[in-house]
């Protein structure tokens, strides 16, 4: 693959069709590929320059919001020989230092937002996204700036380090490294090519494809997804997690990786658009599921008669362009998933670690709500504890043998979860966070949430047990009345076993976020620490 990125980064010098859209100072700003390259080329004068070593493998930190100069230094990284290493804005300082002391950083470079946030006593720093008259120490690509050549190729195979987006507060370093191409001959690839039809990888291979990424950069799925955009011809979207259904609406890509709470803010508005259909509309609504016609292809021609007669307003929601909308990090609800599935837009979950390169993912070709897919044979399999275990692959994963926990040739993930009789994934929770009661009955905390989320004005939900014997929950709601929400919970418990009903609940009224501390950067929720901070909150038995 560095001889691969060698060659595209040759290529996308020349590129002038397919572009990069973004958003700076509340201004829609467009650069086609050769001007990111030029931008790139410029950027590694300036590390260079900066790191006071040109030397090959310095690591360069890289500290900031999704924009685009965080993919303009990320890629002069992989240019010019260095190994980026993608810090998340969430870090705490201690985590920072540890960071910078653990790995012996050469430079680190950062977004000018966060000029408050952090300190950099034992390593050289320079802030980006500034203006150019500040007199900060700067990292500001001008005019002037002469671009970085070399007909040599300086990629490196171990190209960035990552970090765990779990909700553990323990920093755990993840290495990123290009492989080694297998050359294909015609009969490899013919077998290829009917492995992955029906797949994604179909989708994202066509042309005119426009992908949204605006979750954190220091997560490497994002960046992994701009890497296949530049390698196969898509636009890029560039925006933030405050303004993403805005642009969304605006710009109207066809491909987005999100988390679910994006999908759920969505979801309702579409469930608001389908409230406001007239009496005839509703009628054709019905016959339009009946028929099954939200199952068929975008190119089915009476799904297509339908979606102009129904959908022209309901898509403005989403853009009205869903080829490839992919959802993970977290469970997404089910009723999620069908707000988008009855109007024709498949929404796919998505399974995998950071650690480890096996991905299970739904597909046009295999699909199921509910599932977050169907492994390859003989890639997945489930332990006696319910735990999903992933097949070792010595080739790609070894890299990260030491954070991985491998029994047997098998990853224990620390997820639990089943494989249907149609072998399709469903992924229940984690194991830390299964309860075992003192009967040695076990509650697996995902299965009752599922269920409180669907209450309507409960944004999430947290399920625990205080002390062995009884099963809390934490609601984060809307509502301010417990007694109004206490007989929504117990229409929930008729549908659980005797151990599994819920006691006792707590409404907290503020939405979860990353900034109140209680999501990741990847907006999964912080269990222990919510635990922590309302255990002492009121609550009314059940």
């Amino acid at each position: 693959m560095k001889d691969v990125w060698y060659k595209a980064y040759q290529k996308l010098e020349k590129e002038t069709n397919r572009h990069i859209c973004y958003f700076e100072k509340n201004q829609r700003c467009i650069k086609s590929f050769q001007d990111f390259m030029l931008d790139v080329n410029k950027a590694v004068t300036l590390i260079q320059k900066a790191s006071n070593n040109p030397g090959l493998g310095k690591k360069i930190g890289i500290l900031g919001t999704t924009s685009y100069m965080w993919m303009v230094i990320d890629h002069a990284c992989i240019r010019g020989g260095f190994q980026s290493v993608a810090i998340p804005e969430t870090f705490s300082q201690e985590a920072l230092n540890e960071v910078i002391s653990g790995l012996g950083l050469d430079l680190i470079l950062v977004d000018y937002s966060l000029v408050s946030s952090f300190s950099f006593e034992k390593v050289k720093s320079l802030y980006f996204n500034v203006d150019e008259d500040s007199t900060l120490d700067s990292f500001i690509i001008k005019e002037s700036t002469v671009p970085f050549y070399s007909n040599k190729n300086l990629i490196q195979e171990d190209f960035s380090i990552v970090f765990s987006s779990g909700t553990s507060e323990k920093v755990k370093y993840i290495n990123r490294k290009f492989f080694k191409q297998e050359h294909l001959n015609l009969l490899k690839k013919i077998k290829l090519y009917f492995r992955l039809r029906g797949s994604v990888w179909m989708i994202l291979r066509k042309k005119n494809n426009k992908i949204f990424i605006f979750l954190p950069f220091s997560h490497p799925m994002q960046r992994d997804f701009v890497r296949i955009a530049l390698l196969n011809g898509m636009d890029i979207l560039l925006s933030t997690p405050q303004n993403c259904i805005k642009h969304l609406m605006m710009e109207k890509p066809n491909i987005m990786i999100s988390v679910p709470p994006v999908y759920d803010a969505i979801a309702e508005l579409i469930e608001a658009r389908i409230k406001k259909f007239t009496g005839k509309e509703k009628k054709l609504f019905n016959l339009f599921l009946k028929l099954g016609l939200n199952k068929k292809s975008d190119k089915h021609l009476l799904k297509k008669w339908f979606a102009k007669r129904l959908f022209e307003k309901v898509k403005k929601v989403y853009g009205g362009h869903a080829d490839l909308f992919v959802t993970g990090s977290a469970p997404t609800k089910k009723a999620t998933l069908e707000s988008f599935y009855k109007v024709g837009v498949k929404v796919y979950e998505a399974y995998g670690q950071s650690e480890q390169t096996t991905t299970v993912m739904n597909s046009p070709k295999d699909f199921k709500i509910g599932s977050v897919g169907k492994p390859a044979k003989g890639t997945v399999k489930i332990d006696d504890n319910s735990e999903v275990l992933i097949k070792f692959n010595k080739e790609y994963d070894a890299i990260n043998e030491k954070v991985l926990n491998i029994k047997n040739d098998y990853i224990h993930t620390g997820d639990t979860g089943y494989i249907d009789e149609n072998g399709f994934l469903f992924i229940t929770g984690r194991v830390d966070d299964v309860i075992v009661l003192s009967s040695g009955k076990k509650v697996y905390p995902l299965k009752l949430e599922k269920k409180l989320n669907q209450i309507p004005k409960v944004k999430t939900s947290l399920v625990y047990s205080p002390n062995g014997y009884d099963i809390k929950a934490f609601l984060f709601s809307e509502t301010s009345s417990l007694s109004d929400i206490k007989q929504l919970i117990q229409r929930v418990n008729k549908d659980l076993l005797e151990y599994e009903k819920i006691s006792s609940i707590s409404l907290i009224g503020k939405e979860p976020s990353i900034d109140n501390g209680l999501l990741t950067s990847t907006m999964k929720l912080k269990r222990k620490k919510v635990i922590i901070d309302y255990k002492n909150i009121e609550s009314i038995n059940i």
